[in-house]
């Protein structure tokens, strides 16, 4: 049965569905801003870290926003954000390639350890070095900025390469553990909170649709009464199906 007369005869919206239509604006907007702050392909082919990357960023699996890829991402960017203070980026950007992950997710990530994370971040898994290494220290806020300002004074001593080593033998054992600990932990929660956050926002997307076919179906079944149907007022999701099923209708 043609659909087409039945959305012809529905009527205006019901209030409802303006609320609808505005919440799917906000979300369209929402996620444009998001894509807006994101690296595209040809910051990091320029960027000055990351352009030695740039014979590898070519492949479309790296900029694809599928359930796999942004959980991934957003994973390898929390693990490396959380383990290392510097060149957090190239090393995310690389571990995106290996594994074939969205590399803007995974690049966006590292910014989990910024200025203002920083501190209660390295605190937090100082504390958790000691606790994990069995180490007393009285004043673990005293000592954690005494171990921070070496291994800055020491990066900048030795500068380039060696800079990195003197600075990562600066921190000591307990934040190294502690931090090794959080990115590992975070990356992993990380990808399963993103992989089961998408897959629960897929399935009621398909369960509405479902619901909303089953309603254009049983008024496709209905008598052809121009006064009831006037009543019925379908959302824009049913419009679009109702569309769809008149251009290609089908015997399910």
């Amino acid at each position: 049965m043609a659909l087409t007369p039945i959305l012809a005869a529905s009527g205006p919206l019901r209030s409802g569905t303006t609320g609808r239509a505005s919440e799917s604006a906000h979300t369209m907007s929402l996620r444009s801003m998001l894509r807006r702050l994101m690296p595209t392909r040809e910051q990091l082919q320029a960027g000055r870290f990351t352009r030695w990357l740039a014979p590898f960023l070519g492949h479309s699996t790296l900029w694809h926003w599928s359930r796999r890829g942004v959980a991934a991402g957003v994973a390898v960017g929390i693990f490396f954000g959380l383990l290392v203070p510097i060149a957090q980026i190239p090393l995310s950007v690389g571990a995106a390639i290996v594994m074939g992950a969205n590399v803007p997710a995974a690049v966006s990530s590292t910014l989990v350890s910024n200025p203002l994370t920083f501190a209660p971040i390295y605190y937090l898994a100082y504390r958790t070095g000691l606790l994990v290494t069995g180490d007393e220290v009285h004043h673990p806020e005293r000592e954690l900025a005494r171990i921070t300002a070496r291994a800055d004074a020491d990066e900048a001593r030795a500068g380039g390469l060696r800079g990195v080593v003197e600075r990562v033998r600066a921190l000591g054992k307990p934040l190294i553990i502690g931090l090794a600990i959080f990115a590992v932990a975070g990356g992993l929660l990380a990808y399963v909170l993103i992989w089961a956050g998408w897959w629960l926002w897929v399935h009621r997307k398909r369960r509405r649709q479902v619901a909303c076919y089953a309603r254009v179906r049983a008024a496709a079944d209905a008598p052809a009464d121009r006064s009831a149907r006037s009543q019925w007022a379908p959302a824009p999701p049913c419009r679009r199906l109702i569309t769809h099923h008149a251009r290609h209708p089908c015997s399910c």
